[in-house]
């Protein structure tokens, strides 16, 4: 299977820095040089090819929690968890957070909607192998937060010990308004954490004069949009760290959080005004160098084969602004299709792969069968069905 070579013709590659005519040939997990070895052949006139997206921040095992009433405004996240856990008591879940469906159906969430890279800031259960998985799980180290640390996965030292030169450190911080969120990065500072692999999560409290020591430290920020409002209805003023190249997207789980990706782009957009290129950098350049992803840049050869295919927009800026997860062609993970529509069956087919047919926001797609069985879940995703739905929103 690895060695067979597929072209795909007549393609337009869309990236932040613009877009060109160029086809595409692939071979195992990797983009290939041209070759004019036999293989697939498919004719994508009319298609964009964007690089996969990046999920900088959720917690996988949360995604299908959701549902709990709206929080009151709080002025800290650490309250919010207060109430969440009283909300939490008064509605048990019959299902454990330990069940390893509630972490496929986060990966689910993602991968349904085009991010098959995801910083997931929790531990990963022990019966996932991160190497064959529906996603690709940064490997990132982490600390949940200055309030959580140590009761709640590792403390703040532990979580640093074998820290790799290339390899991001995690930590929700500043998710406040209080002076309490706004402290937490003076902490972190005069503890030494406050470096190029640092990766803050929300910063919501980072007063003006705080962020020239994250920035001069070379630390790195993840925005979640959704998540801030809905706890703290307020988020950040994105401009200082777009400018430095510092900032990605990240959905949190739908506790707080959007319902993927796609919809975290269009909060961040009502908040701030992004042109698309813009918009691309937060899910694809910044997390690919904020997470030190090697060997995942778009469409180069010898590079991880990580792409989406689109059909719908008059230009592909349009195509990325007006995007619905149902208009994703084609989700390709490491060279091969993951899901892909109906007229996508040939390519399945030549590798082998069987698929089954369900319907994702009432239009069909084709899924990976094994993927299915292999990570059950994905029946608790809304708008994921086995049937043909009997009206569908246009």
């Amino acid at each position: 299977m690895s060695s067979k070579v597929a072209h795909l013709q007549g393609l337009t590659l869309v990236s932040p820095h613009g877009c060109r005519r160029q086809d595409l040939w692939l071979e195992g997990e990797y983009f290939r040089l041209p070759s004019q070895r036999s293989g697939l052949k498919l004719s994508l006139e009319n298609t964009w090819a964007f690089p996969a997206f990046v999920n900088g921040h959720d917690h996988l095992h949360l995604n299908s929690m959701a549902g709990l009433p709206d929080p009151p405004g709080f002025t800290n996240a650490v309250d919010w968890a207060a109430w969440l856990q009283k909300e939490h008591d008064r509605r048990p879940s019959k299902i454990s957070t330990h069940d390893p469906r509630r972490f496929h159906h986060g990966a689910w969430k993602n991968l349904l909607s085009g991010a098959t890279s995801v910083a997931h800031h929790d531990p990963i259960p022990a019966s996932i192998d991160p190497t064959h998985y529906l996603i690709d799980l940064i490997p990132i180290k982490w600390c949940h937060s200055l309030a959580f640390a140590g009761k709640y996965g590792p403390g703040l030292q532990e979580s640093r010990q074998g820290l790799q030169p290339r390899q991001a450190w995690v930590i929700h911080a500043a998710e406040g308004t209080d002076e309490e969120a706004a402290h937490e990065v003076q902490q972190l500072q005069q503890l030494g954490f406050l470096d190029s692999r640092t990766v803050l999560v929300h910063g919501v409290g980072i007063r003006e004069n705080q962020r020239s020591w994250v920035q001069q430290s070379g630390a790195k920020l993840v925005w979640c949009p959704s998540s801030n409002l809905k706890i703290l209805n307020r988020s950040i003023d994105p401009a200082p760290y777009l400018q430095r190249e510092s900032l990605c997207l990240g959905t949190d789980s739908r506790l707080s959080g959007s319902q993927d990706l796609i919809s975290e782009m269009k909060a961040a957009r009502e908040l701030y005004p992004l042109d698309g290129a813009s918009l691309l950098k937060l899910v694809t350049t910044h997390p690919r160098r904020i997470f030190f992803l090697d060997g995942h840049e778009a469409f180069r050869p010898e590079s991880r084969a990580d792409f989406l295919l689109i059909q719908a927009g008059d230009n592909p800026w349009d195509a990325l602004l007006n995007l619905k997860r149902n208009d994703i062609a084609a989700v390709v993970k490491g060279g091969m299709p993951a899901l892909a529509d109906p007229t996508f069956a040939s390519w399945f087919d030549y590798f082998g792969i069987a698929t089954r047919l369900l319907w994702l926001d009432g239009k069909p797609k084709l899924i990976r069968e094994d993927w299915l069985q292999d990570f059950p879940g994905w029946e608790w995703e809304p708008g994921l069905s086995l049937h043909h739905p009997e009206t569908v929103d246009e």
